[in-house]
């Protein structure tokens, strides 16, 4: 059977009744991690772009929420902002495995179709973990090869998440939901060229509006093939080097491993692959004598080997030394330096004074990013070297947040609710919180979209 047939009936009617607590857990923490995300870029110039953009399409026939500000756009819209604000400063979630954020495009979508029907918070939660299992067996099959041949995987397969997530709130079958996966394929684009760009943060809500349009076509009748996935001419030929005979492998898994529990968050508001040099960059600073600081020669970074592959790359696309806070937050070796200039990482890291810091450019030509070989390896180990020819070394298992050493549900509440500019957006936030942890008990989430929708300067 090709596999989006397959991944239809396993979220239509295949899925556990009861969806095992763990998942029902982690799908609240992803959303609690998500909308923090999209209040810390509440006034990020790229979502100013793009809300003024869908504020005057839809005129005075607006009526779907955008995140923390009071403005009603179109459907569709509501989608593609939402997810690009969720995304844009890189402060989402991750699967680190596939390099898929995944929240932004399915979280985005279940939000936009909220407002056309009653949704209890049980139906988002089965939605959103659903749609969560479907985009990452998807990007499991894809990955590496689709991400190397310059595919941005967040984008792709979140087209395929949102429109799962978004069938099922419309209560499509199987038969409506495989068409809705195959129109997704049609629809899903988005190129790693992008990154440091606002381009990116647009595709990756382009795919939240793709995925939306898909389910609302096939509620509608339109068709697809069964086989736009997995076969001849389908999309895993035609995107990435991968054996389509492994789909049908992939898809036995549903429902047995799941991987919405494989989720990180992040602590600072940048890509996956800066978090743990960043991390290893400040402990170090910090336990070391301030005397010794001004006689740092050079600092090494060992991670694995897409790492150098990234950094070479992205030297390639914005010269040697980044231009505009967008290219400064996608290069590893300026968010060390301003790391170990500061002391901390934070958005003042991204202001034009820091990127004009002299200090941070000198410190920043000294970071050397090299490779321990191992391409499933997350762990990073930072090295100090000083004029005197000693080091210290610090070694990141596992970057705070990440799956395998996460943060807290009081940390994700803390980091929703710091994410705020001012004290009425705080106790908004507080509140949006508080309605995330219970989202289950919920007959409506009417109160919860506008608790987190209505939150801009001029809002009580």
């Amino acid at each position: 059977m090709p596999i989006n047939a397959d991944v239809a009936r396993f979220v239509t009617c295949g899925a556990p009744a009861e969806l095992p607590p763990g998942v029902v857990a982690e799908a609240k923490r992803a959303m609690v991690n998500a909308v923090g995300a999209a209040l810390f870029a509440r006034d990020d110039p790229t979502v100013a772009v793009l809300r003024d953009w869908a504020r005057r399409r839809a005129g005075p026939h607006g009526r779907h929420a955008l995140l923390w500000c009071q403005d009603r756009v179109l459907a569709s819209d509501a989608a593609l902002v939402n997810a690009a604000q969720m995304h844009v400063a890189d402060f989402d979630d991750t699967h680190r495995p596939t390099y898929v954020h995944t929240s932004a495009p399915i979280l985005a979508a279940l939000i936009a179709r909220t407002g056309d029907r009653r949704t209890s918070g049980a139906e988002l939660i089965r939605a959103y973990a659903l749609a969560v299992e479907a985009e990452l067996l998807y990007a499991e099959l894809l990955f590496p090869s689709h991400y190397l041949r310059g595919f941005h995987i967040t984008a792709t397969v979140g087209a395929i998440g949102a429109a799962v997530a978004a069938g099922l709130l419309a209560g499509l079958d199987a038969g409506q939901t495989t068409h809705a996966i195959g129109l997704a394929l049609a629809g899903a684009a988005g190129l790693v060229e992008m990154l440091g760009t606002s381009a990116n943060a647009y595709q990756v809500g382009n795919g939240a509006a793709a995925g939306l349009a898909a389910a609302e076509l096939a509620s509608s009748g339109l068709d697809s093939v069964a086989t736009a996935f997995d076969g001849d001419r389908g999309y895993l030929h035609a995107a990435s080097d991968a054996d389509p005979a492994t789909a049908g492998r992939a898809a036995a898994t549903l429902g047995r491993r799941w991987r919405g529990l494989e989720i990180s968050y992040k602590a600072i508001a940048s890509e996956t692959i800066t978090q743990a040099p960043v991390e290893g960059v400040l402990a170090l600073r910090g336990r070391l004598d301030p005397a010794r600081r001004p006689r740092l020669a050079g600092i090494e970074v060992v991670g694995k080997p897409i790492v150098v592959d990234v950094v070479a790359q992205r030297a390639r696309k914005f010269g040697d030394y980044p231009a505009e806070p967008m290219h400064a937050r996608f290069d590893i070796r300026y968010c060390i330096a301003a790391a170990w200039v500061h002391g901390r990482w934070t958005p003042a890291e991204l202001s034009p004074a820091a990127l004009a810091d002299e200090r941070i450019r000198w410190v920043r030509d000294r970071v050397r990013i090299a490779s321990h070989g191992r391409a499933d390896g997350n762990d990073v180990l930072v090295r100090l070297e000083f004029d005197d020819g000693t080091t210290a070394e610090h070694f990141v298992a596992a970057f705070r947040g990440s799956a395998e050493n996460p943060m807290s549900d009081d940390d994700l509440t803390a980091k929703l609710v710091g994410s705020a500019p001012d004290r009425a957006s705080a106790a908004r936030a507080q509140r949006t919180a508080g309605l995330l942890w219970r989202l289950e008990t919920l007959p409506d989430v009417a109160t919860l979209v506008a608790a987190m929708t209505a939150g801009g300067p001029d809002a009580a």
